[in-house]
């Protein structure tokens, strides 16, 4: 393994150290039930088990939607940790290796701290605050937000495996991030509203009721991967 790959490695895991802090320490904190945070890091983690490869270097997953869900519905450093610890297990599970398993952990951490800074400098708010309302006045009062988080963790996300790729591969960055991201825009697109869904869901009806919600997302997912 090339030493600027570990070098690459290393800065981005002592960002996404970093991220943790800041957010700790900026972003004020808005308990969540800790159902919540069981079923959507277990969500998460059982979505890591179902991949899409890219080429023989990048996966992608639909981890993201209860990932955004858990952040949506807690959007501070508790939904972080929930989500950085579901990641370790999912990359234990895989047994990728400790560099590129720390560098998964890394970037999705990184990216989930990015974006719920984002989210927050946006005026975004816990969906727990929407439990008796309606989606459509979710997305009316806080879809810019939730869509700004979205779209943040999906950039901050790709552009870092990109360059990990980018390096390893001696290619262009922009060049990898195309060739890589561009196929899975139509699943980007469909997962962004139904991430805030899924979180309004779970926060409305319970964990059970977004379950329900989930199997049909999975089977899409399932299609469009083939």
């Amino acid at each position: 393994m090339p030493n600027r790959i570990r070098v690459y490695v290393s800065m981005v895991v002592l960002m996404a150290v970093a991220a943790f802090a800041a957010i700790v320490f900026v972003v004020p904190i808005e308990q969540a039930p800790w159902q919540f945070f069981l079923f959507l890091s277990l969500m998460g983690v059982l979505a890591e088990a179902i991949t899409l490869n890219h080429s023989k270097s990048a996966t992608s997953s639909i981890a993201s939607v209860p990932f955004h869900a858990l952040a949506l519905i807690s959007p501070n450093w508790a939904a972080l940790a929930a989500i950085t610890a579901a990641a370790i297990v999912a990359q234990t599970m895989r047994r990728l290796g400790w560099l590129k398993g720390a560098f998964n952990v890394a970037q999705t951490s990184l990216a989930a701290a990015t974006a719920i800074a984002a989210y927050w400098l946006l005026g975004g708010h816990t969906l727990q605050s929407f439990q008796n309302t309606s989606f459509l006045e979710v997305m009316w009062t806080n879809g810019i937000s939730a869509f700004g988080y979205i779209a943040v963790f999906f950039f901050t996300n790709s552009i870092l495996v990109s360059g990990a790729i980018a390096i390893a591969e001696r290619r262009d960055v922009v060049a990898v991030w195309r060739h890589n991201q561009l196929s899975t825009l139509p699943f980007e697109l469909f997962s962004a509203p139904f991430a805030i869904f899924f979180a309004w869901a779970t926060v409305r009806t319970g964990p059970l009721g977004a379950v329900l919600l989930a199997l049909p997302a999975i089977g899409i997912r399932q299609l469009y991967k083939t």
